[in-house]
């Protein structure tokens, strides 16, 4: 197994990925020299390793979508959807969803119901997205994982999240709305 630890810079992450390294871990705490949270990365060599590899990655995945809101609430949204990326590897995710969360996230969906009367089913439903891989995760563009992540799981404001991709934030919210009836869609809910 070969391992590495970078800082989290959007290149220095996809250049990781892009050589068949799979992240395992992340600081915590932001690096004083570049003030980037570091990365620890690691390339399986072998099968058995390739499946210990898995393992520790869905659990640093858990672990970091857990920790958006809160200690990586400033992580830069486009890093955190390239960490969150599909991998190759088929793992599906259980959808566990309450018969309140399905029927608001349709109300969602169909424009009948604001974000935040249905936002954390949103989240529920995200956070499977991003664990999922494989065929068993949707494919979609990293810039619109970011801006998820942004407003959904980071939790940050309908206009800072506009600013930052410089959108207008009804383009916004009519992307996330449409994002997540896709997603729906994808997942048969």
């Amino acid at each position: 197994m070969g391992w590495c630890e970078f800082w989290g810079k959007r290149e220095l992450v996809d250049f990781w990925l892009k050589n068949g390294f799979v992240p395992v871990h992340i600081s915590p705490m932001r690096n004083v020299a570049s003030g980037e949270f570091s990365v620890i990365v690691l390339k399986p060599l072998n099968e058995k390793v390739e499946e210990t590899s898995k393992e520790i990655h869905k659990e640093f995945k858990l672990r970091l979508l857990e920790a958006l809101p809160d200690t990586y609430f400033n992580l830069e949204p486009r890093v955190a959807a390239r960490l969150l990326k599909k991998q190759e590897w088929m793992i599906r995710a259980d959808l566990t969803l309450s018969e309140s969360q399905k029927g608001r996230l349709l109300q969602y969906a169909s424009g009948n119901l604001a974000y935040e009367g249905a936002c954390d089913a949103i989240k529920q439903l995200l956070k499977i997205h991003f664990m999922g891989s494989g065929e068993a995760r949707m494919n979609l563009d990293v810039d619109l994982e970011a801006k998820l992540i942004a407003r959904c799981l980071q939790a940050r404001s309908w206009g800072h999240v506009a600013r930052a991709f410089k959108t207008q934030p009804a383009n916004l919210k009519a992307e996330v709305g449409s994002s997540v009836a896709k997603i729906l869609d994808f997942y048969g809910v």
